[in-house]
């Protein structure tokens, strides 16, 4: 009796947890109940009205997009592509310079690549963009007509007309191809002064060059202004970007003078030396490398356009094979350059030295950026070899004037820039203002910054301290090394340990 009393206890008990979960889950069930109810009622609106919205805005892009055309929307991003090839020419820059420096200023020199980049597009932005361009439809009110002025719509990117000669492209897209041309302008000189220049004087003249001495050149070539307007030629830049650039770093190299014990006529100790050598010719070599390809987008870019049907230099033709014939143009001038150097070490029964191939080889691609659009692949052989005696005889010239230009860049730049306009005239059809362009805007940028930097340094001094440079700019100006075994042995001795 005991023990079916024990049972029946224990059929109660299970009895009740089985009726209390179910009433637990009956309870669950209801509030879900209540709830999706709540929320049917109260998300169904606002469902109803997104799928208005989503409507609306398909609706809208669908307007929107009828008013672009399928070749304009090939054009931009051709040109949107082409400018990140363009920006990524900064760390071609970056590794070609910090290779050809000494390694103690190796960070110095990343550090004005940075700057160039980042200063740079943010001066050309405020206002280097409205000095070098002006909307399709704006009433001219320069101060001088076609020579010096400025768009207001343009400064601080306020307006979103595009702009006379770009007139398919966004605005937007257009800026940001302008600004990485501005940008390698500027980045020319960085490796030229390497190892003496006070870091805020470089930044001084990244303003200059981005925010004056640019824009107003460009503007008198690409912005429709006089040179534009006579007939002068250069398709992306021989002059206009690299002449300037160079004619810059000449100007500031002749100021600063060169560092300690370049050109002295005692014997320096072999450690003083090898400060004056590239630190690294494989970073050298791939910086090259990449400046190569970025110069794709630099030259092929400023088709404006890769799809239909337009105007370019000889005549009426597809712009696809125009794109194509400007990188095969490109890509003989830099391999000629490049095998001129070689064989001109070869006949001369001399070493053939990896710094100045290098350097052949970007004198090559300087050279062809003005008339690669007008030229056929023969005429850019010839162009290419030319630049790269240029660059040796331009290198001879600077030792012989005692000028100290740490990576090469006025030879390259500077002189084959000038070539790259004169050869315009020479394989194309020779005219006074082809040559007189040539010549005058390197000589603007020249004596612009020279003027500048000039009256700078004779009251604030632009050029770092001799113990400074002696010891590097890397630890004095910026409290860091690049490679660990300099950093112990400046803080030994520093005593720092």
């Amino acid at each position: 009796m005991v023990e079916l009393d024990e049972n029946m206890s224990q059929v109660d008990r299970i009895t009740n947890m089985i009726n209390n979960k179910y009433s637990a889950m009956l309870r669950l069930y209801k509030i879900f109940i209540l709830v999706a109810t709540v929320a049917i009622f109260v998300l169904f609106p606002t469902i109803l009205s997104a799928q208005d919205v989503q409507e609306q805005v398909i609706s809208k892009a669908t307007e929107a997009s009828s008013n672009v055309s399928l070749e304009d929307a090939l054009d931009n991003l051709w040109v949107l592509v082409a400018g990140i090839l363009v920006l990524m020419m900064q760390l071609g820059f970056a590794m070609l310079e910090a290779g050809f420096s000494a390694a103690k200023n190796t960070v110095n020199v990343l550090f004005k690549n940075i700057a160039d980049a980042c200063l740079g597009i943010l001066v050309y932005f405020a206002f280097g963009y409205a000095l070098m361009y002006r909307p399709e439809n704006w009433q001219s009110a320069d101060l001088m007509p076609q020579i010096f002025g400025i768009s207001l719509p343009y400064m601080f990117l306020n307006g979103t007309e595009s702009r006379a000669g770009a007139e398919h492209l966004s605005v937007y897209i257009d800026f940001f191809f302008q600004a990485a041309f501005a940008a390698t302008a500027a980045t020319i000189c960085s490796g030229a002064v390497a190892g003496r220049i006070k870091p805020w004087a470089y930044l001084l003249l990244t303003f200059l060059i981005t925010g004056l001495v640019y824009p107003v050149s460009g503007y008198w070539v690409w912005g429709g202004g006089w040179l534009n307007k006579q007939g002068f030629h250069d398709f992306a830049g021989s002059v206009v970007v690299h002449g300037v650039g160079g004619g810059a770093a000449l100007a500031i190299v002749n100021i600063l003078k060169s560092r300690i014990g370049k050109f002295s006529r005692k014997p320096i100790p072999p450690e003083e030396e090898k400060q004056l050598l590239p630190h690294s010719l494989p970073l050298a070599a791939m910086g090259t490398f990449i400046l190569w390809i970025g110069w794709y987008g630099f030259n092929g870019g400023s088709t404006l356009g890769i799809a239909g049907v337009h105007t370019f230099g000889i005549g009426t033709v597809s712009t696809p094979d125009e794109v194509g014939s400007i990188f095969v143009n490109t890509t003989i001038s830099a391999c000629s350059s490049a095998c001129a150097v070689i064989a001109y070490r070869w006949f001369n029964k001399s070493r053939i030295d990896l710094s100045t191939v290098l350097n052949g080889l970007l004198g090559g691609l300087v050279g062809i950026t003005a008339s690669c659009d007008l030229v056929t692949p023969l005429k850019s052989l010839i162009i290419g070899g030319v630049a790269g005696l240029v660059v040796i005889m331009g290198i001879n010239l600077l030792y012989e004037r005692k000028i100290d230009d740490a990576v090469g860049a006025v030879p390259v730049h500077f002189f084959c820039g000038i070539w790259g306009g004169l050869a315009t005239a020479i394989f194309t059809k020779i005219t006074l203002i082809q040559i007189f362009g040539s010549l005058l805007i390197p000589a603007w940028s020249y004596f612009a910054i020279w003027l500048s930097f000039k009256f700078i340094h004779s009251i604030f001094g632009i050029r770092v301290e001799a113990d400074e440079e002696k010891r590097g700019l890397d630890w004095q100006e910026h409290g860091e090394s690049s490679y660990l075994s300099l950093e112990k042995k400046e803080k030994v001795e520093t005593n720092e340990y």
